[in-house]
């Protein structure tokens, strides 16, 4: 079940999701999601392991395909997974570099390797990363969309699992502040810490 508590809406929305349907087999795991994320948004997808919360973030940026229904989910968008979905040769700063070339973000990339502690492994391989540092590189080339000057969508699944308490609240402030300047995040969770200032909470259960 999803319950939606939603917040102001001001903007024509930036992400569009009709009645959307997604089954496993013989297991329905999505059913009927209706959602629009607008401008300055920040909609969190709260609920325990298990309740469909990746599944639906994977359903909407395309990841998986769904049976029924409609996504409108515009181009450059940024996305962070669980899993990583890293190149472990590819270089720090290479990987930092293509995200940002990808999302139209101009610009010197080595003060955000900075605000995220990976100045120091730039030239390392990701491959030889701490599992803590690769998921500081993973939220940072989610939010690399949102470090740009055009208004932007960031698809988060579970971003503070596995960071220090200093990265979480990098994390939640950098969110504050980008989320004032026009961008949308929509985040799965189960951590309360995510909660805070969000716009608008869906809760699946």
């Amino acid at each position: 079940m999803v319950k939606q508590h939603s917040g102001l809406k001001e903007s024509q929305p930036i992400i569009i999701a009709r009645d959307v349907h997604k089954w496993f087999g013989n297991f329905h795991a999505l059913r009927g999601i209706n959602i629009e994320v607008h401008k300055g948004e920040k909609i969190v997808i709260f609920g325990p392991s298990g309740s469909g919360k990746s599944t639906l973030l994977e359903a909407i940026s395309g990841i998986l395909p769904i049976q029924s229904g409609k996504v409108t989910l515009p181009r450059p968008f940024g996305l962070t997974l669980q899993s990583g979905g890293f190149n472990g040769d590819e270089l720090v700063v290479e990987r930092v570099n293509h995200a940002a070339d990808a999302a139209g973000v101009a610009g010197n990339t080595n003060n955000l390797l900075k605000r995220w502690n990976l100045d120091h492994r730039s030239h390392d391989r990701i491959g030889h990363l701490s599992g803590g540092m690769g998921r500081r590189l993973a939220v940072l080339q989610g939010l690399m969309p949102a470090y740009g000057e055009q208004p932007r969508i960031c698809l988060l699944d579970e971003p503070s699992e596995g960071l220090d308490e200093e990265s979480v609240q990098t994390l939640v402030m950098d969110i504050a502040i980008l989320r004032a300047r026009g961008h949308a995040f929509l985040i799965a969770t189960h951590d309360a810490r995510l909660r805070e200032c969000a716009t608008t909470i869906m809760d699946m259960d």
